[in-house]
């Protein structure tokens, strides 16, 4: 969207928040692991209610399941995919989110590319139905919410734009930008009374392809929505897509972001990216300084953000080398202002292949991760700080 309101360039407009040095910490292992064997997209949701839930998706099926944090281990899986199936792609990771109530919501985009909408309870379907209208383009990356209102609020991409699904009844909003990074996933977080949605943008610049991140406030209807802000201090110039968005918190007044992008490469290649922060003390109206949290030359991308119950900020990402495969964990107990170094919490080999797709959630004393990898999706716990 080329109204996209840009922050004035400044003589320096970036921090390194931490230093490059890695620590090690356990790789997820026995009994702090639980493993899905033939899941191809997972994640792990906290509900409202205080529930944790474990969605993912088999390459043919949908499926939920209850997971204990006390015991690490996630009770029977109970199928959700309707008559269209699910899409069978690791990027495609499926949306739920629970309502204070215990009211399940969850939603996918279909193998027709279609994005459905199911509401469970007790244990079954009440509901499932497609949402989206007349089949586009790449329609993808599906993301989710519940209000405090326990109603869904659900983001996701066709035809290189941003929809939003909203309101009771559920009504689609097309168009809320009509140019966008066509693969990298938008995502939705409840301001105040309103909602607001992180994303990837794409604005044909004269001199160039620009992919900055950038954040949009409505209302949770889905209706209203204001002019978007760009949260990146300097352009990313990339005619490519980078499959990356961006991940989102809040702790109070406070807004957390999160993303990846390759502004400090050298070459036209860009084999090396970045993960960057900033947080806003107004809603989502302005941002402050990027954080530029990583400075090795390696590939990082899909940053995951959680907030703990001790307001400190847990965030996880991939990390790449020609020689390693990681996912890598930071931690700040200051709002954002520093972070700890960085420790590895899971690492690839040849037999599992690339841990990649992370999603984070903070539940008591204890951390839980989802990824997939070549042997399937797993879920590692491990303690907070």
């Amino acid at each position: 969207m080329a109204s996209c309101a840009r922050p004035p360039a400044t003589e320096t407009t970036t921090t390194t928040a931490v230093s490059n040095s890695t620590t090690t910490a356990p790789v997820a292992t026995g009994n702090e692991t639980i493993d899905f064997p033939d899941a191809v997209a997972i994640r792990v949701v906290e509900g409202a209610d205080g529930s944790t839930w474990a969605v993912w998706a088999d390459g043919t099926e949908l499926f939920v399941a209850e997971v204990d944090p006390g015991s690490g281990s996630a009770g029977p899986p109970i199928v959700v995919s309707g008559p269209e199936g699910v899409i069978n792609h690791p990027l495609e990771r499926p949306a739920m989110a629970i309502s204070a109530e215990g009211e399940i919501f969850v939603a996918w985009i279909s193998a027709a590319g279609s994005v459905w909408l199911a509401n469970l309870a007790e244990g079954g379907i009440v509901s499932s139905e497609a949402i989206s209208g007349e089949v586009r383009n790449e329609t993808a990356l599906v993301q989710m919410i519940v209000t405090n209102e326990g109603k869904p609020v659900i983001s996701w991409l066709e035809d290189s734009t941003l929809s939003v699904a909203a309101g009771e009844p559920l009504v689609e909003h097309e168009m809320i930008d009509d140019l966008t990074c066509d693969c990298c996933h938008p995502v939705p977080i409840q301001i105040g009374d309103g909602v607001g949605i992180g994303y990837r943008d794409l604005e044909h610049a004269s001199d160039g392809v620009v992919r900055d991140i950038t954040f949009i406030n409505g209302s949770s209807a889905g209706e209203g929505f204001a002019a978007p802000v760009v949260v990146a201090d300097e352009p990313w110039y990339l005619d490519a897509c980078p499959l990356s968005g961006p991940t989102l918190a809040a702790s109070g007044d406070d807004l957390y972001i999160s993303w990846m992008d390759a502004r400090q490469a050298l070459h036209r290649e860009q084999d090396s990216s970045s993960i960057w922060f900033d947080s806003s003390r107004d809603g989502g109206r302005t941002f402050g300084t990027d954080l530029r949290l990583t400075s090795d030359e390696a590939a990082y991308r899909t940053p995951a953000m959680a907030v703990d119950h001790q307001e400190r900020i847990h965030l996880v990402w991939e990390r790449r080398t020609p020689e390693e495969a990681t996912l890598e964990y930071v931690v700040s107990s200051d709002r954002g202002e520093t972070f700890a170094p960085a420790q590895v919490l899971v690492e690839g080999d040849e037999a599992s292949g690339v841990p990649r797709e992370a999603a984070l959630i903070a539940v008591g004393e204890r951390m839980m991760v989802s990824w997939a990898d070549g042997e399937g999706g797993h879920i590692g716990l491990w303690p907070l700080g």
